[in-house]
């Protein structure tokens, strides 16, 4: 459950407390001068005057929703969610609403009325009543991406309505760093970090910091985020890790802040994750509760990041003085990044996409049983600043480390020459601090110090194997810098080779690795049948290994279609039993606008993606002719089941902190 704070924020005194205060302090005064000075606080105008210059709500919460996009149909969801509550005297929910005009796929685009509004495309001005969508303005066609979009529409809210209380919340995809905001009728335009800041610095300028700023979208709880809000809000909520598309819980988020409409940024942000853990963890849907295990949520208070930062710019400087000291230096700080928690995509290797963000909590708390004591005080400061700035989150099983807040730490560090280097530098405000200066020196110790990992040659006690005669496969690496240790199978295709997958195992102190093979393996299956499963990547949860996340890459078709979609599965592997077996967490797809989740339905069929190493040297996907028709979502699983026989390659591999592969494999007979 969500983890307590008893950390608030600035509150603004609302009229009626204002009186109050005032009539107090003026007890004494004759009744006629105590009337004069109330006519001075009370608004001149009447209750039948225009809104603008009478009414000033508690709340004014405004809701950017980007859904001219692959997200259109969970966002008009979630907008449906916000009609069952609506605003009220004292809370007013503005939206500007972007739609698509595309009505296929339905799980991504959809033609629905909503509101009592007929379908539309380009972005409508709204107002939040309960039961219904008032349209204010029409704005046609309009890049969500621009920062003069959002300027506008904030401008517009405040002058709709006025509030003591400003809060936004922008939904849609996300990159961490990298983007937010997608517009695809604008040619997939996105938003930077630089872009919000520069949008909402005209409205904070008018009317102060925004009292919370909501990111519905993914990997946007970063350190980067953060530097580009700290100016502007005093409160941010936001996830470190990818978002199910089903979004956030928008009623329960509602009818809490219109049934205590006294509470302010921080109170306001409490209730977000609340309501988003319920959302997931009490839902009557199985497969919201599956989610759940991988859903983060964190609340920051800003006014708290200026300690952080400067924690983070002094940490970069201890960690830059380690790779000054050689190769054991970069270890000591390669080591902490690779066993910190990972957030996004990841990929063959277990490493993240573009984004490559880790928990900066754990990595912190890793650093911290360094055997440098600068390194060690350093990372004591950035945790205990974490401590300050975080102040309430929840999250899921599958991130049993995460803090609250990620930070970007690619494997191979930042060439500032080379085009992702350029993106960090313009994208964020990364010049802010000095854990740039880290990340360039990172990339630079990596060249120089990693190398390719030796891994012996293969022993074994046979070269056919079976269910009941199982063989003991050996090897050994003595590199001290190795991050993981897989046995991997490949299956004879032809003249070609195709990877089944990989499965962790343990180095010895001595560096001895082994397997015992006996011809079984990972499955998927629908509960009747199975195919074999090609896991690209483990990710260990608990130090005993009994517990994994395990990344399958495969492809979904939607009942009725002939259109394939590239996924990748995570399962919640269980391996304390007999055999090990894997619950589905989600699939996401990876598509240019950003990661993806693709819903499990029911009649969808399921296959695996293998890759193929042709015999000429090519490496190409392959899924073959074998897939799974899913009757229920909940049908979807991982077991673990007999091979067929045949020739295999079978072995070792190990990765080092640079992410560097080695390889020994050899061939076996399974009969």
């Amino acid at each position: 459950m969500p983890l307590l704070s008893s950390h608030g924020c600035n509150v603004r005194l609302h009229t009626s407390a204002l009186l109050r205060h005032c009539l107090a302090a003026f007890s004494g005064l004759p009744l006629a001068i105590l009337l004069l000075i109330t006519a001075a606080v009370v608004p001149a105008a009447g209750r039948g005057a225009s809104r603008q210059t009478t009414i000033i709500s508690d709340w004014t919460l405004m809701v950017y929703m980007d859904a001219d996009n692959s997200l259109e149909t969970p966002e008009m969801a979630n907008v449906v969610e916000m009609l069952h509550v609506g605003s009220s005297e004292n809370v007013q929910i503005v939206m500007l609403c972007d739609r698509s005009a595309k009505s296929e796929p339905k799980d991504r685009y959809t033609d629905v009325a909503i509101g009592g509004l007929p379908n539309w495309s380009g972005a409508k001005l709204l107002h939040v009543e309960k039961g219904k969508l008032k349209s204010l303005a029409d704005w046609g066609a309009t890049d969500m991406s621009d920062p003069s979009t959002l300027r506008k529409f904030l401008a517009a809210s405040a002058q709709a309505f006025p509030a003591h209380h400003y809060g936004l919340i922008i939904a849609d995809h996300g990159s961490g760093w990298a983007a937010l905001c997608v517009d695809e009728s604008s040619g997939d335009k996105t938003m930077s970090l630089r872009d919000l800041r520069a949008g909402l610095e005209p409205f904070v300028t008018t009317h102060g910091k925004l009292d919370l700023i909501g990111l519905d979208a993914c990997l946007m709880a970063s350190f980067e985020t953060a530097q580009a809000l700290a100016p502007v809000t005093h409160i941010m909520v936001a996830s470190e890790e990818l978002a199910p598309g089903r979004g956030w819980n928008y009623d329960e988020l509602s009818k809490a802040l219109v049934q205590k409409p006294t509470m302010n940024g921080y109170d306001l942000g409490r209730a977000i994750i609340d309501a988003y853990t319920i959302h997931f963890r009490e839902s009557k849907d199985p497969m919201a509760r599956s989610e759940a295990v991988g859903t983060t949520l964190s609340m920051l208070n800003l006014d708290q990041f200026a300690p952080l930062q400067a924690a983070v710019s002094t940490l970069g400087d201890r960690c830059a003085a380690s790779l000054h000291k050689g190769r054991a230096g970069w270890i000591k700080v390669a080591r902490p990044r690779a066993v910190s928690e990972e957030f996004g995509e990841v990929g063959v290797r277990g490493e993240g996409g573009e984004e490559e963000m880790h928990d900066l909590m754990h990595l912190a708390q890793t650093l911290e049983k360094s055997d440098d004591p600068a390194l060690r005080e350093a990372a004591l400061q950035v945790d205990d600043a974490i401590r300050h700035a975080v102040t309430y989150f929840m999250l899921g099983g599958s991130t049993p480390h995460a803090g609250g807040i990620s930070i970007f730490f690619p494997i191979e560090g930042i060439r500032l020459d080379e085009e992702k280097g350029r993106d960090y530098l313009s994208r964020t405000f990364s010049k802010d601090c000095r854990w740039i200066n880290f990340l360039s020196l990172y990339s630079v110790a990596v060249n120089d110090y990693a190398d390719k990992p030796k891994l012996f040659p293969l022993k074994a006690t046979g070269r056919t194997a079976s269910l009941e005669k199982p063989i003991e496969i050996f090897s050994k690496c003595t590199d001290g810098d190795i991050d993981k240790v897989h046995f991997l199978m490949l299956a004879h295709d032809g003249p070609d080779l195709l990877i089944l997958g990989r499965f962790p195992t343990f180095i010895l102190p001595d560096g001895t690795l082994a397997h015992r093979f006996k011809g079984t393996w990972f499955m998927l299956t629908n509960q009747k049948e199975g195919v074999t499963c090609p896991i690209t990547s483990f990710e260990a949860l608990d130090p005993k290994g009994e517990s994994y996340l395990a990344y399958v890459p495969g492809q979904i078709k939607r009942a009725g279609s002939d259109q394939w979609t590239a996924v990748q599965f995570t399962f919640l592997v269980t391996a304390a039993g007999a055999a090990p077996s894997g619950q589905l967490l989600y699939a996401f797809a990876q598509t240019k606008q950003g990661p993806l989740q693709m819903p499990i339905l029911a009649g969808d069929s399921i296959r695996p993606t293998y890759t193929r190493l042709k015999a000429d040297g090519d490496v190409a996907d392959w899924t073959g002719k074998a897939s799974l028709h899913l009757d229920a979502p909940t049908d979807l699983r991982m077991g673990w089941g007999l091979i067929g026989k045949g020739a295999y390659k079978l072995g070792f591999e190990v990765i080092n902190l640079a992410g560097l592969p080695s390889m020994q494999l050899e061939d076996f007979i399974l009969e």
